[in-house]
């Protein structure tokens, strides 16, 4: 039986400007083979979370909007995975209509050098601007767009992404 576990402590904080920062691992208990042809019983990694409200402001609805930062690092095993360190940041805007968020992210993910990952390029980045609705108190609905250099790290054009994802809650 394969098994998938992850630890996390997290510190939260602030009254006025509240933040947290989470600092995890994860196990993956799976069998896999490395891209030097051997293999490995499980693998791992580690990643770290900090978010930071900046400004906060009543709105026009009796309700706060709010500016805040976020930043993700996260490293697995490059010669297992094709992506071994990850690097992102940004910063949303809540509330400035009720029920809505706008966000601007950059990620960027190292790419494994190992000979058998076969990539052609070091690194992916992307860009990307979002709007979330809370539609209803079950619908949340968030179309985005994304702008990816070096997509997959295959070699590929650069991308220009456009999604929709919808959350439904029971």
């Amino acid at each position: 039986m394969e098994r998938f576990a992850v630890g996390e402590v997290e510190l939260t904080w602030g009254d006025e400007f509240s933040g947290r920062a989470s600092l995890g691992a994860w196990r993956h208990g799976g069998s896999f083979t490395r891209f030097d042809g051997g293999r490995e019983r499980h693998t791992t990694g580690t990643y770290l979370m900090l978010e930071q409200e900046l400004w906060s402001a009543p709105n026009d609805s009796g309700g706060r909007q709010s500016v805040a930062s976020f930043m993700q690092l996260g490293q697995a095993d490059a010669d297992l995975t094709v992506f071994e360190t990850h690097l992102g940041g940004g910063v949303t805007w809540s509330e400035f209509v009720p029920d809505h968020m706008l966000g601007l992210a950059v990620t960027r993910v190292e790419l494994s050098d190992e000979p058998g990952a076969a990539l052609s390029e070091d690194h992916e980045t992307a860009i990307e601007a979002f709007w979330r609705w809370q539609a209803s108190p079950r619908l949340v609905l968030k179309p985005d767009v994304q702008y990816i250099v070096h997509p997959g790290g295959a070699g590929l054009d650069d991308a220009l992404v456009v999604g929709l994802r919808a959350e439904w809650r029971l």
